[in-house]
């Protein structure tokens, strides 16, 4: 599964071998290890989101939405890795659960 794609996806995880998983139903150590994966790849990540706001602002017609997309973009760039990553459904999804679990999540 490519990586926007299973960013934006905040119910299900699709691991390697191509099964999908609800994150409800995903084993602790499997989501916790998911979480940490996340983290290491997080300057890919925050990179990746910065592209795809690059390439969707030259869809954007009319001077205050490209002032608007413009902004968004300076703001994702001047913004911390980890913080990106935290804005993501998928990140967000999978903390979420961790927390109601009551695993363990820096």
């Amino acid at each position: 599964m490519d990586l926007m794609v299973a960013l934006e996806n905040g119910k299900t995880w699709t691991t390697k071998e191509g099964k999908t998983i609800p994150i409800n139903e995903l084993e602790d150590k499997h989501l916790l290890n998911i979480m940490n994966m996340l983290m290491v790849r997080a300057p890919l990540i925050k990179e990746r989101v910065v592209l795809e706001a690059i390439r969707f602002s030259s869809c954007v017609h009319g001077d205050m939405a490209q002032l608007g997309v413009e902004q968004d973009i300076e703001r994702l760039e001047n913004a911390d890795d980890i913080e990106v990553l935290f804005k993501t459904p998928l990140y967000d999804a999978l903390r979420i659960e961790a927390k109601k679990r009551g695993l363990k999540v820096e």
